[in-house]
């Protein structure tokens, strides 16, 4: 069974690749402390989103626990396999604890970058939930990406994974590597479709609105950070170094997973300040305010009298950004309920109403 995983040896060493899986986790971690920061500042409370956030952040704390235990035997089976190493009589536990390993990373990656894909999902729930159309594209692809998780994880070969040392060198190991590559590209593949959808689904919002086309460029530009994601998953493949190969490299799929773990967790940081979905009077209306505030501040060269200018003007924009939860309009173009009866300042466009738009 070990054969069907790992045949080469690992391009880092054992304490390296150790140390970047830390590396990656202290990422998030600081990624999820500014998103979680300016969140509390401008609502006092966190979002259904946030939550999903700070679930996989939770869960992604077990990739560099399991591999600071495990990554080891992995390590010694790598080793083993390259011909660099005779494997003593224990060899056999030794291979038992790498596909352990193994399993439990498996089923911790998958469901951590999923709680980051239903946290997109969440997200975007809130810019379109008042708009039938996107309201039911949202539920396609919250079913697609629900199913695609339980496809991967039902098409996963955990009795290999968890099974004793007998079944693993009986069963497992008569088993074809063929069947592995398949299960192996069935989950990038799946993986890459539910990213493209989460990805179409804010450029379908965006290009359907009325804005400028350099708006709509920028923006896009901006929800296309997702494709970096996407491109970690497809490298992912060439765990298999081929297209005739049929032996995946295990610490190259376990430090890309991790990779695209920790891209994913970052992008959805980046992509979910709402001030892409806000009015243009009220961003305008705020920058008033905080002009207003800078005439009247308390003038002085003193370090501390500056810092507290900078801090007022620094809330200020978060709060810009956020806006309060509770006074937030509706994030996408309405219908216009009062159609019958326009008011000579807001006239209907393609049944939307003008006065919300998308601003940058």
């Amino acid at each position: 069974m070990a054969s069907q995983y790992l045949a080469k040896e690992p391009i880092v060493s054992l304490e390296t690749f150790q140390g970047l899986l830390w590396g990656g986790f202290a990422l998030c971690v600081i990624a999820f402390g500014c998103r979680a920061h300016i969140r509390i500042l401008c609502h006092r409370r966190f979002l259904i989103d946030d939550w999903l956030m700070l679930a996989s952040l939770l869960v992604f704390l077990g990739n560099p626990i399991l591999a600071q235990l495990s990554l080891s035997s992995v390590y010694t089976v790598a080793t083993v396999q390259a011909g660099q190493l005779i494997p003593g009589p224990d060899f056999p536990y030794t291979v038992q604890k790498n596909l352990h390993a193994l399993g439990v990373f498996f089923i911790l990656c998958y469901i951590g970058i999923w709680l980051i894909k239903l946290g997109f999902l969440v997200f975007f729930y809130r810019l379109g939930s008042k708009i039938t159309k996107f309201l039911v594209l949202w539920w396609i692809f919250l079913f697609v990406t629900v199913a695609s998780l339980a496809v991967i994880l039902g098409t996963g070969r955990f009795s290999c994974f968890f099974g004793s040392v007998e079944y693993i060198t009986t069963v497992c190991a008569s088993t074809g590597a063929e069947r592995d590559k398949a299960i192996f590209k069935l989950s990038v593949a799946l993986d890459v479709i539910s990213d493209a959808l989460i990805l179409a689904f804010p450029l379908s919002i965006l290009w359907g609105t009325k804005i400028t086309l350099r708006k709509k460029y920028v923006l896009s530009a901006v929800f296309s950070l997702v494709l970096l994601t996407i491109a970690v998953t497809i490298v992912r493949t060439s765990a298999y170094g081929g297209a005739d190969e049929t032996v995946a490299s295990v610490p190259w799929v376990w430090f890309w997973l991790s990779v695209e773990w920790v891209v994913s967790f970052i992008t959805a940081c980046v992509v979910s300040f709402r001030a892409l979905f806000v009015q243009k009077e009220r961003i305008a209306g705020h920058a008033k305010e905080r002009e207003m505030a800078a005439r009247h501040a308390p003038k002085g060269s003193g370090f501390r009298k500056r810092a507290k200018l900078l801090h007022e003007n620094l809330v200020e924009t978060l709060r810009t950004l956020e806006m309060e939860e509770s006074s937030e309009l509706s994030v996408l173009p309405m219908p216009d309920a009062s159609a019958s009866s326009p008011k000579p300042n807001r006239r209907p466009i393609n049944g939307y109403d003008e006065h919300l738009l998308i601003v940058m």
